[in-house]
């Protein structure tokens, strides 16, 4: 999957489905929102996509500040689990949006579904639509499975980082969980072991895949509204949509602080097991793929000899705790 974006050609370097949306937003005649009772459907990815952005961006900062200071990260303060928390469930958030914008395009008829849920609302409404787009949101399953896992699980963050003599430290977290014997080791749901060891995540994988399937999975959303209007014999316009100076400047400076962040060192298992995604941002050209290319990767080290510092919560009963990558 790969996804570019020129601030010359298209205008801005918001999502493709932004661009729709603002393509079609004046066309009354094709939503159905007030009979829904929902907000426009530019509305809704508006709020739901500024309300993760905001979140990513200041986890962004904090971990672009604990470079410098890693006390930040390994005093066991809580503020980087908490803007972990927070961009993951605005992540999630803002995938159950896209099934309240999807759900603007079809009349209150259309379905028979008559719960409270928008994805089941959308699945009795167009089947194999919803089969695509949950196929498309695979990719982000990871994500998605440690927000379910702090939500409805009791999931709590724990602290990890990694010190090499040669390619220096990056940080990461795991989602903890217990095992049969009381000890607190990685939710192994979440982390699979990889060649017996249990193990994380770093922020450098993590930062570059959050923000690679929110585009990925918006670009799916775009693709599916496009089939569902031309299905009803809607001709849509293609125009250029320019965003204000201000607005760009908010996205440039994210993409810029993505690459500020990014270490040249992952954690033992990602080059191996797990696809990295690649985000570039060069003369004002957002390239986004998955997996990366060669010559991506080969800025990413994966250390073979190395310190880990563990940092985790007490909570007064405790006692033992399993390591990672040992």
């Amino acid at each position: 999957m790969k996804i570019v974006r020129d601030i010359k050609a298209d205008g801005n370097l918001n999502t493709s489905l932004y661009d729709l949306l603002e393509n079609i937003k004046d066309d009354n005649q094709i939503f159905h929102n007030n009979e829904h009772r929902l907000r426009h459907p530019l509305a809704i990815y508006n709020i739901g996509s500024k309300e993760f952005l905001d979140s990513y961006k200041k986890l962004l900062d904090y971990i672009h500040h604990a470079q410098s200071d890693p006390e930040l990260i390994t005093n066991k303060n809580t503020n980087i689990y908490d803007l972990l928390k927070d961009t993951i469930g605005n992540f999630a958030s803002f995938i159950d949006d896209t099934y309240a914008i999807f759900k603007c395009f079809f009349g209150i008829e259309e379905s028979s579904y008559k719960g409270k849920y928008n994805d089941k609302w959308f699945q009795n409404a167009a089947p194999e639509s919803f089969n695509r787009y949950r196929k498309d949101l695979e990719i982000a399953s990871m994500i998605v499975s440690i927000n379910n896992e702090v939500k409805h699980n009791n999931g709590r963050f724990a602290t990890l980082y990694i010190s090499s003599k040669f390619h220096g430290r990056t940080f990461g977290f795991y989602l903890e969980s217990v095992d049969d014997t009381g000890c607190i080791i990685p939710n192994e749901k979440i982390h699979t072991k990889f060649k017996g060891m249990r193990t994380a995540v770093s922020y450098t994988w993590f930062i570059h895949e959050i923000i690679a399937d929110f585009y990925f999975i918006c670009d799916s959303a775009a693709k599916i509204i496009k089939d569902i209007l031309i299905k009803k014999g809607y001709k849509l316009p293609v125009n250029i949509i320019y965003s204000s100076s201000e607005e760009n400047e908010y996205i440039f400076n994210i993409f810029g602080l993505v690459q500020t962040v990014r270490t040249k060192l992952l954690f033992p298992d990602e080059c191996e097991t797990r696809k990295v995604s690649q985000v570039t941002l060069t003369d004002g050209i957002l390239t986004i793929q998955n997996p990366a290319t060669m010559s991506f990767m080969k800025k990413l080290m994966n250390e073979s000899n190395y310190i880990i510092t563990m940092v985790t919560s007490g909570d007064g009963m405790t006692r033992s705790f399993g390591m990672v990558y040992h």
